[in-house]
């Protein structure tokens, strides 16, 4: 099995929660939720309703999404 990385840009606030960007990429690209482990400096952002700002995030970050494969 080969996995291969792909890049794409999602418009997101920095006062949004986890949650509000893992809704967005279920909407925009049919990535389920339980799937979704999305990253920035290397650290998973974990759910509990803090705000990607709370994490550092501002509106210019890369944020990595990888998918659970099981």
């Amino acid at each position: 099995t080969r996995v291969t990385g792909e890049s794409f840009t999602a418009s997101f606030d920095k006062d949004m929660t986890v949650e509000d960007l893992q809704d967005i990429v279920r909407k925009e690209w049919k990535i389920p939720v339980n799937r979704q482990r999305i990253e920035f400096g290397g650290k998973q952002l974990k759910k509990g309703g803090e705000l990607l700002a709370d994490f550092g995030v501002s509106e210019d970050s890369e944020l990595i999404l990888k998918m659970n494969l099981k």
